[in-house]
């Protein structure tokens, strides 16, 4: 992983678009079954604030981590349940890297902290099985319905012209491996 991210640049591998990781981000405690507890944080230049309530979709329960510096002007996203998509192709077009995983989710950004959630967004993020990148695009729902519609095309124009030479073998033109 280190190679790779010596040539794609500075990329957040391994963590979530904004650089947190989600996984210290466990569900807040619940009063009632389906209730979530308010979350508070303590801004280093303010008072407690509590967050906004989350979207019915959002996942993530608590936004901040215990300890996690926060300041009065943050915001923070909610976040739905990811689909992951793996590819054959490696990531990065790199020979030795591991083959790409497209993630999708909602995502919403609340700022500032004490505000409800922004529109809702779909995310698209390309990674690896192992780590997350910032290499990611959200968009409004009626774009992420261009998105499908165009993929869905472009998959039915692959599929009418038949598969390319070494396709069933795994073997692209030109001689290359698929997913090296």
């Amino acid at each position: 992983m280190r190679a790779l991210r010596g040539r794609l640049g500075d990329l957040a591998v391994g963590l979530p678009p904004g650089g947190r990781d989600l996984a210290a981000h466990a569900p807040a405690p619940a009063k009632e079954e389906g209730e979530r507890m308010p979350e508070v944080v303590r801004p280093r230049d303010g008072d407690p604030v509590t967050l906004g309530p989350c979207p019915p979709w959002c996942t993530l329960g608590r936004h901040f981590a215990d300890g996690e510096p926060v300041d009065a002007g943050d915001g923070y996203h909610h976040a739905g349940t990811e689909a992951e998509v793996p590819t054959a192709y490696p990531f990065g077009g790199l020979t030795d890297a591991e083959p790409t995983i497209v993630r999708a989710a909602l995502k919403s950004w609340a700022h500032p902290l004490g505000a409800g959630p922004g529109p809702a967004r779909v995310e698209l993020n390309l990674g690896t099985p192992a780590a997350r990148t910032d290499l990611c695009v959200e968009a409004a729902p009626a774009g992420a319905r261009a998105i499908a519609r165009a993929l869905l095309d472009l998959a039915g124009t692959a599929e009418r012209a038949g598969e390319p030479a070494g396709a069933a073998t795994g073997q692209e033109p030109g001689g290359a491996q698929e997913g090296q």
